[in-house]
């Protein structure tokens, strides 16, 4: 039987994933959104979190198993006890001392105190039936490595998803399961079993009662609850079911108080001939005790896994091994790594220094061999820094009232290799911004209060902010000491702020934030300037060079706060405005200023001349955080802060994930083409406020491996929005110290066409399939059927967009439906390029390659004209692989020089066959010589120099003759001057 029961396990055992709380908190609301089928995860809330074996860190012999909880420890012992060691703020509760413990925790904070309850099966036979083992290997290994204790340490420690209990009473069977927040007991009743015998004692606790909470309709009690001396903990009303060919059925359950401190279950009628599944669902929260956590940057290594990084003001989830499981004082930085669905916390540790100092994580990054660099600032000082400054590091003392600091953590978040420098002056110096480039190089951004800061080798060495403070920019070696260590100031006389940060494909360095300074630098000089503008610079890979740098704006205020680099090098910048002229390069979409603060989305070339521009918002406040490059069809994803009303939702049929504002503030997500259209957009949200308008609670976006959309960001919402919504209450607090509202971290995985659909984990969507030969004429009366098949394994309906373009860069969209074919309007000997890029059910995206013809035999395209292979596949991801030399020199296929010199090849070269032959010449040779100068600055810069005579000439024949004849005329008259 007991075989039976565990082969039985993998159709019976489910995520019940609720979620500790205050007992004063609002509690979630298990309908609301039920019709999301987004995979969200609320703050971990929900999140597997591993079981550690006692291998011999942990002296007590009694201990088997253990997990970190949100709020403290559980202990698993070999009886099949479960010792809740659970963490309370003195703030709350009084500052009464930890008594009972079976272990106390490990450095806790002096503002806290902790009690135990123990929880005790009570057995109607021999203990011995208890058998306590791990289940259900999970990925995640542990270390300890205790440096007072050596013989302590233990390596590679085996951990679990699952702890079975084995068959606890006759025929019923007990796992556990452990999620943030909870203990979940999930008790499998065998036909040879009775529910009856389940009786469960509490010792540490005042009483047990029952009240009405959570009941469902016509049921007279819901949760149990519990009182200590401390406060108390609620556990949720259970829930029981049979799985019954392929259904669910769900079996009336309720909890049954046997006396002052015991409890069990009466169950209804049902099948007695089949297993029965009893979840209780335990819920354990102090009172009160929850505090704010805010998230602020995201990123993923290559195998996909998850990092976000952000800030506590006390408890929050760790796991066993890492780093720094504790919480220090005051705020303290906190990074957690998940694999890659978000399901599992694989790792989450604290960085904070034992003296009375605050850490805040602003920004994160990973390096290409996984290594996680966090940045941010970090408060006075009350007492002499101590760790976690490191020896060897930059700089390791503590400098003024606030310094920036770099970490380095690796990919499992232990405290091998672990590295932190301080970077800063005496003045308020903050790091906003970190990446990394190809070489593992790190590179950071930020603001420095006064002339104190280490500007050390960069182009500008002099602090301009007056009283306010200048941008900065460092660069460190991967191992952040004071070799290879670079750094310069970026600003004018007024106030400047560097916020956001990218390198390219050729390790150039660009940021961005806003200036207020009327002499910012600006390579070229820029002649129209607002009160404060975005600006955008570029500096080569050692930060020794300004390659290009500018600002744009209205005539007020203008902020850029996100950056990143995607197709054909191109920059994109979001951030926010309230300027009514701000810059505006758009064909179709928002041209205006929705409300008093607009997001923006604003596109540049590698050499910062503005393509496309336009607001994005309504009638409220919108701010855009960050953007992560889609690996389709050029597009992008942007998130951000919305409290408008009218925020651009889109589509119209279907509709988005959520087409309403939902409390005063939500989070938006917005889709958008290589031309700034809308593709999608949504809210994301419940009741409350989501995001934040403050730099320091903004949020992070990426596109993970299979292209969904992953966020993350704050929320002070009991109904955020839940996959398959269950009671997982908000737990969020008040952090006392810098008055940011109550708060939980979210992590969101959505769909990448931002409507219903599970977010992708299956294979991906493969591309249709295009047709040819294309239906191709020698006249215009009789157009191309473009035509294609849809994806082998599309989920219908199936969704296409046609990009259609005379240039292989950037396209337009000129079909959106079902259909599989489409006549476009074309023009007699004209080169046409496109593409279709398909989105089915399940909200997989896939896209062909760039295909080119023309609508008669071309010259210059011998073997083209019936339809060709232009682009490969990969083109998406990086760079048109076809490039020519004037795009490579001048960085983008639209700037005005390029498009001067195709203007000249058209009308002129052309004409005559010399002409064509030399085009065609021309198409042969420069795609290598192109893709060598991308890589090469300096021999672009002298290709562009010698093609300035020729634009020239091509642009002002009429000067150009002028000066030639001037020149002949000088010439003329200095010959007959030397008599000759």
């Amino acid at each position: 039987m007991r075989h039976k029961l565990l082969l039985l396990l993998a159709g019976i055992i489910i995520s019940a994933g609720v979620s500790m709380y205050a007992e004063e908190q609002p509690r979630l609301n298990s309908t609301a959104k039920q019709t999301s089928d987004i995979d969200i995860k609320k703050e971990t809330s929900s999140l597997q979190i591993p079981f550690i074996k006692n291998e011999g860190q942990i002296t007590s012999d009694d201990v088997r198993f253990y997990t970190k909880l949100f709020n403290g420890t559980v202990f698993i012992t070999a009886k099949g006890e479960l010792v809740y060691s659970i963490l309370y703020p003195k703030d709350y509760i009084g500052a009464d001392d930890p008594a009972g413990d079976i272990l106390p925790p490990n450095n806790m904070p002096a503002q806290y105190t902790s009690e135990t309850i123990r929880e005790t099966l009570i057995v109607n036979q021999d203990e011995s039936a208890i058998n306590v083992r791990g289940i259900n290997r999970a990925q995640t290994y542990v270390n300890y490595i205790i440096s007072d204790a050596p013989k302590n340490s233990r390596d590679n420690i085996s951990t679990y998803n699952l702890i079975s209990l084995g068959e606890a009473w006759p025929g019923i069977t007990l796992n556990l399961k452990a999620n943030s927040r909870n203990i979940e007991k999930l008790f499998i009743v065998s036909p040879e079993g009775n529910p009856e015998s389940i009786k469960i004692s509490l010792d540490g606790i005042e009483q047990i009662s029952l009240n009405k909470s959570g009941r469902p309709a016509g049921a007279a009690y819901g949760e149990l609850e519990v009182t200590t001396a401390k406060g108390g903990m609620n556990f949720t009303r259970p829930v029981a079911y049979q799985n019954i060919e392929g259904e669910r059925n769900q079996v009336e359950v309720a909890y049954k108080l046997i006396n002052e401190n015991t409890y069990g279950f009466t169950v209804g009628d049902y099948d007695k001939t089949r297993p029965l599944i009893i979840d209780p669902l335990l819920a354990s929260t102090y009172i009160g005790g929850a505090t704010a956590d805010v998230s602020n940057g995201i990123a993923r290594d290559s195998s996909g896994n998850i990092f976000i990084a952000g800030y506590t003001s006390g408890i929050y989830p760790t796991t066993a091994g890492v780093f720094q499981p504790s919480y220090s004082f005051t705020v303290d930085v906190v990074v957690s790594k998940f694999n890659s669905d978000i399901t599992t916390l694989l790792a989450s540790t604290f960085i904070g220094s034992q003296s009375q100092r605050s850490e805040y994580g602003y920004a994160l990054a990973v390096d290409g061999s996984g290594n996680v660099f966090v940045t941010g600032t970090t408060g006075t000082a009350a007492t002499p820094p101590t760790p976690p400054a490191t020896a060897g590091a930059y700089d390791t003392s503590f400098n003024g009232s606030w310094d920036a600091f770099v970490a380095k953590l690796n990919n499992n978040l232990t405290s091998t290799d672990f590295v932190y420098t301080f970077l800063g002056g005496t003045g308020d110096d903050r790091g906003y911004g970190i990446a990394t480039d190809k070489n593992n190089n790190v590179f950071v951004c930020g603001t420095a209060g006064n002339a104190t800061f280490p500007a050390t080798g960069g182009p500008y060495s002099t602090f301009g902010g007056g009283t306010v403070s200048d941008g900065f920019v460092a660069r460190f070696g991967n191992n952040l000491t004071a070799a290879g260590f670079v750094s310069t100031f970026l600003g004018g006389s007024q106030g400047d702020f560097c916020y956001g940060i990218t390198t390219d494909s050729s390790n150039n360095v660009i940021v961005t934030g806003g200036t207020s300074s009327p002499n910012f630098p600006t390579v070229p000089q820029v002649a129209q300037i607002g009160s404060s503008d975005v600006f955008v610079t570029k500096f080569n890979n050692g930060l020794t060079a300004t390659l290009y740098s500018t600002r744009f704006g209205g005539t007020l205020s203008d902020v850029g706060y996100g950056i990143a680099i995607g197709r054909a090098s191109n920059i994109h910048v979001t951030g926010e405005t309230s300027s009514t002229n701000f810059p505006v390069r758009l064909t179709g979409g928002s041209s205006g200023l929705g409300g008093g603060i607009d997001a923006f989305i604003t596109t540049l070339s590698p050499s910062l001349n503005i393509i496309s521009s336009r607001y994005l918002g309504g009638n409220g406040t919108d701010i855009g955080w960050s953007i992560a490059i889609a690996p389709f069809a050029g597009q992008l994803f942007l998130t951000g802060y919305t409290a408008s009303t009218n925020f651009p939702t889109y589509p119209i049929n279907p509709p988005p994930l959520d087409a309403t504002l939902s409390g005063p503030s939500d989070m938006f997500v917005t889709r958008l083409d290589n031309e700034l259209s809308l593709v999608a957009s949504t809210y994301l949200g419940g009741a409350s406020t989501e995001s934040s308008a403050t730099v320091a609670s903004q949020a992070g976006i990426l596109m993970d491996s299979s292209t969904n959309v992953v966020l993350t960001s704050i929320t002070d919402s009991s109904d955020f929005p839940l996959s398959n919504p269950i009671l997982s209450p908000y737990n969020g607090g008040v952090y006392s110290g810098g008055g940011t509202p109550p708060s939980d971290i979210f992590v969101s995985r959505i769909t990448p066409n931002l409507q219903g659909g599970t977010p992708i984990t299956s294979d991906a969507l493969a591309a249709p399939t295009i047709s040819f030969p294309l239906n191709l004429a020698s006249d215009v009366l009789t157009p191309p059927t473009l035509q294609w098949t849809a994806p082998e394994n599309a989920i219908a309906p199936v969704t296409y967009a046609v990009y259609f373009s005379t240039d292989s860069y950037p396209l337009t969209i000129i079909y959106t439906g079902q259909d599989i074919s489409t006549i476009p309007s074309t023009t007699y000997t004209t080169s046409y390029y496109w593409y279709i890029v398909a989105s089915d059910s399940a909200g997989r995206v896939s896209w062909t390659s760039v295909y080119q013809f023309t609508t008669d035999i071309d010259p210059l395209f011998i073997g083209g004209s019936s339809g060709g292979e232009l682009f490969g596949a990969d083109s998406f991801t990086k760079p048109l692989g076809t490039c020519f030399i004037a795009t490579a020199v001048y960085g983008s296929p639209t700037h005005p020089n390029v498009m001067a010199l195709k203007e000249f090849r058209d009308n002129h070269l052309s004409t005559n066959f010399i002409g064509r032959y030399f085009v065609s010449w021309y198409y042969k040779v420069s795609p290598p010589v192109a893709e060598h100068l991308k890589h090469s600055p300096l021999q672009a810069s002298v290709v562009r120099f010698a093609l300035t005579p020729i634009i020239y000439t091509i642009k002002y024949p009429g000067l150009i003759a002028l000066i030639i004849l001037a020149l002949g005329g000088l010439l003329v008259l200095r010959i007959k001057r030397s008599g000759c």
